[in-house]
């Protein structure tokens, strides 16, 4: 005469159907977010983009003043591409005369330097976007009156 309820013990109960079943789900759900994120790239998109650290020196003068651009830092970029724009008046880097220059920075420290070319007040558009191979950021905007 034995009976089933006295060999029974209390602790020996699973989990009821319902919570296995929301316990296999879940993990099911969190292992395909996972596999999908790694597999469709979703994981590249935060690498947090082009940064660089870029600051301008303002050199009025009583004839032809200049501004000179500094990447300071490169940052996670590839390279930095510095636009230098006026509404008509021409400026020199030096090599090129125009209104408008564009240069590349790929290295830290580099310096871009744009003169006026006539006396008098002109004013440049400074404009600097830092390029990797998946973003591209504006990291400058500034308007200079030299």
């Amino acid at each position: 005469m034995t009976d089933d309820s006295l060999l029974r013990r209390s602790d020996d109960r699973g989990l009821s159907p319902v919570i296995s079943t929301v316990l296999m789900v879940a993990v099911v759900i969190v292992l395909a977010a996972a596999i999908g994120t790694y597999f469709l790239g979703f994981g590249d998109l935060l690498d947090g983009g082009a940064r660089a650290a870029v600051e301008t020196e303002v050199a009025p003068g009583t004839d032809n003043g200049s501004v000179t651009v500094v990447v300071l830092d490169i940052g996670s970029s590839d390279r930095v591409e510095i636009t230098a724009e006026t509404g008509g008046d021409d400026i020199t880097d030096g090599a090129t005369t125009d209104s408008s220059i564009e240069r590349t920075a790929t290295e830290s420290g580099e310096r871009i330097t744009v003169e006026e070319r006539s006396a008098g007040d002109t004013t440049i558009e400074l404009t600097g976007v830092a390029y990797t191979s998946h973003s591209e950021s504006i990291v400058l905007e500034r308007e200079v009156t030299i």
